[in-house]
C-alpha cells in the first residue's frame, strides 16, 4: 500500500483498519476529532492561568495601586493652582472677489480653497508671535529681567561659566510663556474658533483672550487697509505702462503690413491654403489607387492567370470556356465511335486549338491591362507628388509672413483688452479702499473662571490608580514569564487538551540511567540489556527492589505502556506509533528504547526504527552498525533484499532495530517514494508493535511524512525544557497535518517534593 492509498484510507474512515492477531494495542480517538475549538480551549486555559497567577498576587497588585495612587495626589497637590479662561470667535468669509478686485490683487485667496485650510491658517494667525507681542504690550505682561549676579567672585571661579553671559530679553520670555498656555481650537466641523488661556491670575486670563481677539480683528483691519492703497497705486503704473505699450503694439502693426504687403481680415482663407488641401486630398486618394493596383500587379505576375479575379469575372472568357467545354465534350463523343482521322474529329479538333488560342489571347490582354492600370495610377501619384510639394512651398512662404502679422496684431488686441480692464480696476480699488472689512467677529468674550482648571486631583490619583495596576500586573507577569516551561503533570493536558500518556521522573533524582548510549567495558552486563540499569551500587531493600524490577523508574515506563494500551476500543489497533518531540534534547530517543524494552517485557515483538536521519543514535544505544538501514531500503540501493535481513538484534529479547543506514539520495526524495508504505507494511506482518524515532516535529520536515505514515504519533516533553509556545505549535502542527496525537510523555521530571515519590525507598532502613 502506497502513502496515498494510506492517507485515503485514512481520511475515509477517520482511523487505520488494521487488527492484531494477538491482543491490541488501543487507538485514540482524541486526536482525530480535533475541531478549531479546541484550540480557543488552549488561550482560555491560558487566560484563566494568567488570572489565576493575577489572583494570588492580588495584594502585590493592590499594594502597587496605592502607592502609585499616593504619588498622584501629592504631585496634584503640590502644583500651583491655574485658572482657564474662554472666549468664542467666528471666522466669517470675506467677498475676495468684491469689485472684482480678484483678478488684480496679488495677495487674495484662490479658487477653491477649503473652509479646513481657512481655519488652520486663522488658528496659526492667532497664535502668531507679532500678535501675541501686542497683546502682551497692551496688558502690560512684561517683567523687568533680574538684576545679574553671575559677575562676582564665586562666577569667576566656576569653569563651567560662560565668559559673557547672554543677556535675557524680558518681551522675548513674556511672549514665549504666553504662547505656552494659549490654545486655539476649532469647535467641531464649524467656523468657530475657541481661544483658551490659562494663567495662575484669573482676571489676567480672561483680559488676555478677549485682547487677543481684539488685536486679531484691529490687525486684520490695518492690514486690508494699506493693502487696498498698494493694490491702487500698483493699478496706476500699470495703467499708464499699458497704454504706451498699446499705442508701440499699434505702430509696429502698421509698419509691417506695408513692408509685407499684406491685406488680411478675420475669417478669410487665402487660396494657397484651398488649393494645397485640394491636392493633400487627390494624393491621398492616387494614393490608394496606386496601391491597389500594385497588389493587383504582383499577384497578377506570380499567380496562375485562371485564379486572378480579372479573368475569372471576364465576360468573353467565360464564354470562351463554355464553348471549350462543349467543343471538347463533342469531340470525346465523336472519338468514341470515330478515328482521329475522321474530318468531323479533325474539324471538331481544329475549333479547340482556334479557341485555346483565343482564350490565351484574352488572358494575355487581361494582364496588359492589369500592368497599364499599376503604371497609370504611378504615374498619377508622382505628378501629384510633385504639385503637392511645390503648393507647400507657396503655402509656407506666405505662412511665415501671415503667423508674424497675427502676433502683432494679437498682442495689439490683448493690449488694448487689458488697458481698458485697468481703467476698470482702477476705479473699483478706489470704491473698496474706502470699506473696512474684517473675518473675525468676537461671539462670546472671556470672564474671570470661579475655579482652578488644574490640576484636576481625582484625574492624577486616577492615573496613579491605573499607573499601580499597570505596574503590578506587569511585575507578577513578568516574574511569571521568567519559566515558560512545562514543569509539573497534567500541565501539558490541561494546555493541550490531550492525554497525558506518562511521567517519566528524572534519572538523577533516584539513581538510575535510562539508556542513552553503549556502556563501557568494565560496565557491560554479562545477559541482555535490561529496561533500565543502575549506575550505582544497590544492597538491602534497593538489591531486591531492583532486581524484582520495581522502582520509579520501570513503573513509570509500565504506566505509559498501560496508558497506550487503554487509550482506544477494544478492536481498532495501532500498530506504528510514531515517537517525536518538538524540539531537541527533550529525551524522545531514550523514551523510544526504554518503551520499546517495557512492550517487549509484556510479550510483545517491538521494533525500533530509527528514522531520525539527521542525528541517528538508537544504533550507538544498543550497540550495532549502522552501514545499512532504513535509508538503504527507501533508496532502493540493496535491491529486492527483504527488509528483514536488515533488522538487528538489541540483546533484550522480542525487542529488535532497523538503523537508519546510510545513502546519498535526497532525503525528501526517499520520504514521500512509495517504498516506505510497503516497507512499513511488511514489517507490520512480523511484529506486533513499531516504534518509529523521529526528528523533531517543529524542526525536521521528514517527521511530519513519517507522521501521516504511521497510525499514531506521541509527543515527549521534557518538565523545566519544553516552552508552552512550543509544545502549543507542535499539537497545532499536529492537527493541520490530520495525525492522530494519542498524548504526550512528560520526560524528566523531579518528583522529590511530592507524595508519589516517597512511595519508593531511597535507602535501607
Amino acid at each position: 500500500m502506497t502513502n496515498f492509498e494510506i492517507e485515503r484510507t485514512r481520511n475515509s474512515r477517520g482511523v487505520p483498519e488494521r487488527r492484531v492477531q494477538e491482543g491490541y494495542l488501543g487507538d485514540s480517538n482524541q486526536g482525530w476529532n480535533h475541531t478549531p475549538q479546541q484550540d480557543q480551549s488552549v488561550e482560555e486555559v491560558e487566560l484563566v492561568r494568567l488570572l489565576r497567577i493575577a489572583w494570588a498576587r492580588r495584594f502585590v497588585i493592590l499594594a502597587a495601586c496605592l502607592v502609585c495612587a499616593a504619588i498622584g495626589l501629592f504631585v496634584a497637590m503640590k502644583q500651583t493652582p491655574i485658572y482657564q479662561s474662554s472666549a468664542t470667535v467666528e471666522l466669517l468669509g470675506i467677498n475676495e472677489n468684491f469689485m472684482n478686485m480678484r483678478d488684480v490683487d496679488p495677495n487674495t485667496k484662490t479658487l477653491g480653497s477649503s473652509t479646513a485650510a481657512q481655519v488652520q491658517t486663522e488658528i496659526q494667525l492667532l497664535r502668531s508671535r507679532a500678535l501675541v507681542d501686542r497683546v502682551v504690550q497692551k496688558l502690560g505682561m512684561v517683567r523687568p529681567a533680574p538684576a545679574d549676579h553671575g559677575t562676582g567672585f564665586l562666577s569667576h571661579l566656576n569653569p563651567f561659566a560662560s565668559p559673557r553671559p547672554q543677556k535675557i530679553d524680558p518681551t522675548k520670555s513674556a511672549v514665549d510663556g504666553a504662547l505656552a498656555n494659549l490654545r486655539i481650537e476649532q469647535i467641531g466641523d464649524s467656523n468657530m474658533l475657541r481661544i483658551t488661556y490659562d494663567d495662575s491670575d484669573p482676571e489676567r486670563a480672561a483680559n488676555f483672550v478677549n485682547m487677543i481677539a481684539k488685536q486679531a480683528i484691529q490687525l486684520n483691519l490695518e492690514e486690508r487697509g494699506n493693502l487696498n492703497q498698494r493694490v491702487g497705486g500698483w493699478l496706476s503704473k500699470q495703467v499708464e505702462l499699458l497704454r504706451n505699450h498699446m499705442e508701440q503694439a499699434e505702430s509696429e502693426l502698421q509698419a509691417y503690413s506695408r513692408k509685407a504687403g499684406l491685406l488680411y481680415t478675420d475669417g478669410t482663407q487665402n487660396v494657397a491654403d484651398t488649393q494645397l488641401q485640394q491636392l493633400e486630398a487627390e494624393l491621398a486618394a492616387a494614393q490608394g489607387a496606386r496601391i491597389q493596383s500594385e497588389s493587383q500587379y504582383t499577384l497578377a505576375k506570380g499567380a496562375d492567370p485562371d485564379t486572378l479575379p480579372q479573368v475569372l469575372d471576364n465576360g468573353p472568357l467565360k464564354s470562351y470556356q463554355g464553348k471549350l467545354v462543349e467543343l471538347e465534350r463533342q469531340k470525346a463523343e465523336l472519338e468514341a465511335t470515330m478515328t482521329p482521322e475522321n474530318p468531323k474529329v479533325k474539324k471538331v479538333a481544329a475549333q479547340i486549338t482556334q479557341l485555346q488560342k483565343t482564350i490565351a489571347r484574352e488572358r494575355k490582354d487581361v494582364l496588359t491591362r492589369i500592368g497599364n492600370e499599376y503604371n497609370t495610377a504611378k504615374k498619377r501619384e508622382a505628378l501629384l507628388t510633385a504639385a503637392y510639394q511645390k503648393q507647400t512651398g507657396v503655402v509656407s512662404d506666405q505662412a511665415q509672413k501671415a503667423i508674424h502679422y497675427n502676433t502683432l496684431k494679437h498682442e495689439v488686441d490683448t493690449t488694448r483688452e487689458l488697458y481698458e480692464a485697468m481703467l476698470r480696476r482702477v476705479n473699483d480699488a478706489e470704491v473698496v479702499s474706502a470699506i473696512r472689512a474684517s473675518d473675525l467677529r468676537v461671539v462670546d468674550a472671556g470672564s474671570p473662571a470661579a475655579a482652578p482648571h488644574s490640576p484636576d486631583k481625582p484625574l492624577y490619583t486616577g492615573i496613579g490608580l491605573i499607573s499601580g495596576l499597570l505596574i503590578g500586573l506587569m511585575f507578577v507577569f513578568v516574574q511569571d514569564q521568567k519559566d515558560r516551561t512545562i514543569q509539573q503533570p497534567g500541565h501539558s493536558a490541561l494546555l493541550l487538551d490531550i492525554t497525558e500518556l506518562g511521567v517519566i521522573p528524572s534519572a538523577k533524582a533516584s539513581g538510575a540511567k535510562l539508556l542513552s548510549g553503549p556502556p563501557k567495558p568494565e560496565q557491560a552486563p554479562a545477559g541482555p540489556k535490561s529496561l533500565l540499569t543502575m549506575n550505582r551500587k544497590t544492597t538491602g531493600l534497593e538489591s531486591a527492589v531492583a532486581a524484582s524490577g520495581h522502582s520509579l523508574f520501570t513503573d513509570s515506563f509500565r504506566g505509559v505502556v498501560n496508558s497506550i494500551l487503554f487509550s482506544g476500543g477494544e478492536h481498532v489497533a495501532m500498530r506504528t506509533l510514531l515517537v517525536s518531540s518538538p524540539n531537541e534534547g527533550e529525551g524522545k530517543t531514550t523514551s523510544v528504547c526504554n518503551l520499546g524494552a517495557a512492550f517487549a517485557e509484556i510479550g510483545r515483538r517491538v521494533l525500533l526504527i530509527d528514522a531520525d536521519f539527521r542525528k541517528p543514535r538508537l544504533h550507538d544505544v544498543f550497540s550495532v552498525p549502522n552501514d545499512r538501514g532504513l535509508l538503504n531500503l527507501l533508496s532502493g540501493d540493496e535491491g529486492s533484499l527483504d527488509p528483514l535481513d536488515l533488522v538487528r538484534e538489541t540483546g533484550t529479547e522480542r525487542l529488535s532495530i532497523l538503523p537508519a543506514g546510510m545513502t546519498s539520495h535526497p532525503l525528501s526524495t526517499l520520504i514521500h517514494s512509495e517504498r516506505l508504505g510497503t516497507l512499513l507494511n511488511r514489517l507490520r506482518s512480523q511484529y506486533d508493535l513499531i516504534l518509529i524515532d523521529s526528528a523533531p516535529l517543529l524542526l525536521v520536515p521528514e517527521s511530519r511524512v513519517l507522521a501521516r505514515s504511521a497510525d499514531a504519533l506521541v509527543l515527549v516533553l521534557r518538565a523545566g525544557v519544553t516552552t508552552v509556545d512550543v509544545a502549543v505549535a507542535a499539537r497545532r502542527r499536529a492537527t493541520e497535518d490530520h495525525v492522530p496525537l494519542i498524548g504526550t510523555i512528560l520526560n524528566d521530571w523531579k518528583p522529590e517534593t511530592t507524595g508519589y515519590y516517597g512511595y519508593y525507598p531511597k535507602k535501607r532502613a
